[in-house]
């Protein structure tokens, strides 16, 4: 996932007390175990970003349970969400990463090969009286060109 003037969306997959980590072959993470995630798309919403970078980067199916948290700087936003595991046995794409699985979080919070910024996200997910932000019924009315496809409320 490059995150330079853009917005970028990454997911914490949590699954028998493991989550899904990626070891990155470049960048700031290189050889660490990180959460998979990627840039948006042209005329993609953040969620649908997030499912298709975890499928391309670990062919692991999720559902996106809601959102986590949000980091920016200027020129750039990394959204991160909270998912569900629906199928598929984690697989690096050989490319980005060289190494996709479900580690224990245990492990994962303790390991020196997990970054410090996953580990942060891990421990976010886990924390019971954190609020989660959830997908909102509500809907605009200011303008007939936001629809449910197109729009969206995390509340």
């Amino acid at each position: 996932m490059r995150l330079n003037g853009n917005l970028a969306a990454s997911c914490i997959v949590l699954h028998d007390n493991k989550v899904l980590l990626v070891r990155h072959t470049y960048g700031i993470a290189k050889n660490k175990y990180f959460v998979p995630g990627g840039n948006l798309q042209p005329g993609e919403l953040l969620e649908q970003t997030a499912v298709r970078e975890v499928f391309e980067e670990t062919s692991v199916r999720i559902k996106i349970k809601g959102l986590l948290s949000v980091r920016f700087a200027p020129n750039s936003a990394w959204f991160i969400f909270l998912a569900d595991y629906v199928s598929g046995t984690p697989t690096s794409d050989n490319r980005e990463n060289d190494s996709a699985l479900f580690m224990d979080i245990k492990e994962a919070l303790s390991s020196e090969h997990v970054s410090y910024t996953t580990k942060v996200f891990i421990r976010r997910a886990i924390d019971k009286d954190k609020k989660i932000f959830t997908l909102s019924d509500y809907v605009s009315t200011s303008s007939p060109d936001i629809t449910r496809e197109n729009w969206r409320l995390y509340d």
